[in-house]
């Protein structure tokens, strides 16, 4: 094993090999394992990760819905002990030929609604389902995968919990956005002023 440091848990990072063979590469190319995002040090294994799910390999011949990735599902163990806030209900208000380009998107939410409602291709480039790489980028296939197809929030807009008015809108940019500056502690429950009663 070739160290490449610890994690924020004190977790050993780093790359297996047996005989030369890059073991962490072989588990993604062949679909039995994410690329973590977080501590990702080689960008090529992100081209990995996307031709073993073209390719359908291992874990990607799984129905679009369980595609969840290993920090989101730890996390959803943890959002399944509130379940109060886990289920915050969105509402419409994204309309179809409005807009064409990523830069006229103001949340992933509403990139996920141009691609899935509107047919608007040009938004996913690398095809992989997931729209406007730059504003999708904190969204997990998971959420990407169960993500109502609209919301009245939008990312971008607020980025404190004393801007929130609710604990559903703290819950849209924590996940949907990746403003992790307002989960302090690390918990999965944004805001906890707001969203301690909803526990």
């Amino acid at each position: 094993m070739l160290s490449e440091g610890r994690d924020r848990y004190e977790r050993l990072l780093g790359k297996i090999y047996l005989d030369g063979r890059d073991i962490n590469r072989e588990m993604v190319r062949e679909g039995h394992a994410w690329a973590y995002r977080r501590y990702l040090t080689d960008q090529s294994l992100l081209d990995d990760e996307r031709r073993a799910r073209e390719a359908g390999a291992g874990l990607w011949s799984l129905p679009l819905a369980q595609h969840v990735p290993p920090w989101e599902w730890r996390r959803g163990e943890r959002r399944s002990k509130t379940p109060a806030i886990a289920s915050a209900p969105p509402t419409t208000s994204f309309a179809c030929g409005r807009k064409t380009y990523c830069r006229e998107m103001t949340s992933c939410a509403e990139a996920l609604f141009y691609l899935r409602r509107c047919g608007l291709t040009r938004i996913d480039g690398d095809g992989d389902g997931v729209p406007c790489e730059k504003i999708c980028r904190g969204s997990t296939m998971s959420a990407i995968a169960s993500a109502p197809p609209t919301t009245s929030f939008a990312c971008g807009r607020k980025t404190y919990c004393r801007e929130m008015t609710s604990c559903a809108e703290a819950l849209f940019y924590l996940r949907r956005c990746g403003l992790t500056r307002i989960d302090g502690d690390g918990d999965g429950v944004p805001c906890e002023k707001i969203c301690r009663g909803s526990r």
